[in-house]
């Protein structure tokens, strides 16, 4: 029998003394976590008399908050103090935050200084932040010393503090106690928009504003929609979404397109943003992404002019807490505002009857007590065929519909691509209604496909299934209808019956396969059929095949969603922004990738055959020097002649490389409209027929354009077919 010695007994005795103090003490904080404050109580106060400086701390919370044992200041901050001394820095952020506020003690901030220091040079972040705070100048006695500051909050943000990234982005954007640093602005701003928390909405937007105007980082367009778009999803985003409708009116980063610009806008409008607003009434009374309507541009007209008044007045109520250069700048920009609505009402109200000035103004008193946004109704939830929603709430007008007939009584809403089948008929998807519509040879409008004012993405027979946001379209030798349907490939069959190809609603992940095993990244993405009877689709950064069958294959970039331009075979080339996509008659495709016209071989590769700044204005020349601003779209005619359309001009490229411009109004690079054209300034989507005339679809309606460069316009935007 083996026998104890002294030294073993000793060692067990420390183990077990051991073992039941780290027991205690789990059990104590546990008990703490889950409010069971009497077992806390027993559990740590032995320990906290013994020296552990956690139970020392929760034991001053207890007497600090009245749990079990009655509120005793002077005892909480012995406890604190113990713990605090003995280097707890949670314990020291606590005496610190108490000198801070003058709670439970006299308010000191040296001791609070004092207190954050020895918790921040332990690493603990949140006393580091209010060391860093407490320099800002803000507390009396204490000296300004902005080293101190952007020394500690550097040390946050290094540690990825987005609230700190976020304070370092603004003074080293403004220059404010620091050299001013556009890039290190950008470094910090993307600190605080990658991580999870309130600050990255606003550093997404300062990103997005950054990426705009090639701030502190090369101008990217594409990345400037992209952070705007993580901005507006916070319901005080409305720059960000204010920012993104200009972008989808204008064509910049993102493929022109007025039915999301307007969106955009009205969600800014909610939000009593009155430039969007204003925006709202110049699109109904232009027909821009939703039929003309003068009576509620007249209403939105009225709903500017109350909230633009009231902005008037910020200022004086404001006083000295606005500088006096923002307070002039502001003034201006609202008086400029205010100008603009006075012109825009005083135009509609010409063409409006007393009777309509009246429903306009019951509209615009309705939106101000909340009630709804003139021009857009209802608000539903979309569900496709199983009962799931789409993923998004759209919003429409009950009351807006569109009209098929004859020429002289069709309308139509807002057009984003088109196609001719082999037998002349013009198909087209129309955003504003959620529908597939044609237009016959005769003129005459019809429907293929989807409700009016309705939408989802339920399959069915002609009207019985619902579009949600119908995009690229192509139609095949046998006459079925292809289109992209967000983030889907649908087609309507000779008999009208809507099916689902591939893709599936709302997956935005990048995946090959069959049918709904297969996902696509893009959201409004054209498409076009190949000699090969296989749909080729240009999915934002990227070309995919889709087999008649279903099958998806990515045949060139879309790695890792990757958005640049490069050249290379395959999936080792990367593209930017694809704005447009046609074949040619040996079926190599060409893509309109932002600024670049870029081709895919039959072999795989990748070639940049015509680059250019998207902000430079078109200009003539005899190669591909030719710059074109915000170009929208590409189209291919039977003899490979390339044809491509910006502001007010159709370029042609014919198979020598050799640049003629069709047509040429030589308009500014943003310009919406213009007598002098007659008839579009950014045609946003064409298709050629077998004669060679080129249709385009622009702001003020669908045009032809002779093969000779003489315009016509063959229907007039949400008017009628002439």
């Amino acid at each position: 029998m083996k026998r104890i010695t002294c030294n073993s007994f000793f060692l067990l005795i420390v183990f077990f003394s051991a073992s039941t103090c780290f027991a205690g003490l789990d059990e104590g904080l546990a008990a703490y976590k889950n409010h069971d404050f009497e077992t806390a109580l027993r559990e740590l106060k032995p320990l906290a008399e013994q020296g552990n400086t956690i139970a020392q701390l929760r034991l001053g919370d207890m007497y600090a908050i009245g749990e079990v044992v009655k509120v005793d200041n002077e005892q909480a901050l012995i406890w604190w103090t113990k713990a605090a001394e003995n280097g707890n820095p949670e314990a020291q952020l606590q005496l610190g935050n108490a000198f801070n506020a003058g709670d439970r003690v006299k308010r000191n901030y040296a001791q609070a200084i004092t207190w954050y220091r020895m918790a921040a040079e332990h690493g603990y972040v949140p006393a580091q932040f209010n060391l860093a705070n407490m320099y800002t100048g803000n507390y009396s006695g204490i000296p300004k010393d902005d080293a101190q500051t952007i020394y500690w909050w550097q040390k946050i943000a290094d540690e990825g503090s987005p609230d700190s990234a976020s304070m370092l982005a603004e003074r080293y954007s403004t220059g404010t106690g620091v050299p001013k640093d556009d890039v290190k602005a950008v470094h910090f701003w993307r600190i605080a928009a990658e991580n999870n928390t309130v600050s990255k909405y606003e550093a997404a937007k300062q990103l997005g504003d950054s990426y705009y105007n090639g701030r502190g980082i090369a101008q990217n367009y594409v990345q400037a929609a992209n952070w705007y778009r993580k901005a507006a999803k916070k319901f005080n985003g409305t720059p960000a979404m204010k920012a993104l409708g200009n972008m989808y009116y204008h064509g910049i980063g993102v493929p022109q397109d007025y039915a999301q610009a307007i969106t955009w806008y009205g969600e800014a409008a909610k939000a009593n943003d009155s430039d969007a607003q204003m925006m709202m009434g110049n699109m109904y009374e232009r027909g821009e992404g939703v039929p003309k309507n003068l009576v509620i541009a007249c209403a939105w007209y009225d709903v500017v002019a109350l909230y633009a008044t009231k902005q008037l007045l910020i200022p004086a109520l404001l006083g000295n807490a606005l500088p006096l250069d923002m307070q002039k700048l502001l003034k201006q920009s609202l008086s400029s505002l205010i100008q603009n609505q006075k012109d825009a009402k005083e135009r509609v109200a010409k063409q409006l009857t007393a009777d309509q000035l009246l429903q306009a103004k019951d509209l615009a008193k309705a939106w101000t007590i909340g009630d709804l946004i003139p021009g857009i109704q209802t608000t539903r939830l979309a569900k496709d065929s199983a009962g799931e929603g789409c993923g998004q709430t759209g919003l429409f007008s009950d009351k807006l519909q569109e009209i098929d007939g004859p020429k002289g009584v069709a309308k139509v809403g807002s057009v984003a691509d088109m196609t001719f089948d082999s037998n002349g008929n013009l198909f087209f998807t129309d955003q504003a209604y959620h529908t597939i519509r044609e237009i016959k040879v005769n003129g005459e409008v019809v429907k293929v496909a989807g409700q009016s004012g309705e939408y989802g993405c339920n399959d069915g027979k002609r009207s019985e299934a619902h579009l949600f946001n119908p995009y690229g379209i192509a139609v095949d030798k046998n006459g079925i209808v292809y289109f992209y349907d967000h983030n889907m490939i649908r087609k309507v069959d000779l008999d009208g019956s809507v099916t689902t190809l591939a893709g599936v609603s709302k997956n935005q992940d990048v995946k090959d396969g069959k049918g709904k095993d297969a996902s696509f990244w893009g959201y409004q993405v054209k498409i076009t059929l190949g000699r090969d009877d296989n749909l080729y689709v240009g999915d934002q950064s990227g070309v995919r095949k889709v087999t008649p069958d279903g099958v998806v294959t990515t045949i060139a970039g879309l790695v890792n969603r990757e958005q640049s331009i490069k050249d290379g075979n395959g999936v080792n080339a990367r593209f930017n922004l694809i704005r447009s996509i046609t074949v040619d008659q040996q079926n190599n495709i060409y893509v309109l990738d932002e600024g670049a016209i870029r081709k895919i071989g039959k072999n795989g590769d990748v070639t940049t055959i015509a680059n250019s700044d998207p902000r430079a204005h078109d200009s003539k020349g005899s190669d591909w020097v030719a710059k074109h601003c915000s170009a929208a779209s590409l189209a291919i005619d039977q003899k490979d002649n390339i044809f491509v359309s910006s502001v007010g001009t159709i370029r042609k490229i014919d198979p020598a490389g050799k640049v003629n411009a069709l047509v040429d109004f030589k308009l500014d690079c943003y310009v919406r409209e213009s007598s002098d054209t007659g008839y579009f300034s950014m045609p946003r989507s064409m298709a050629i027929d077998k004669e060679g005339n080129v249709y385009g679809f622009g702001i003020n309606g669908l045009f032809k354009v002779s093969p000779i460069g003489k315009v016509s316009l063959v229907l007039d935007l949400a008017q009628n077919i002439k």
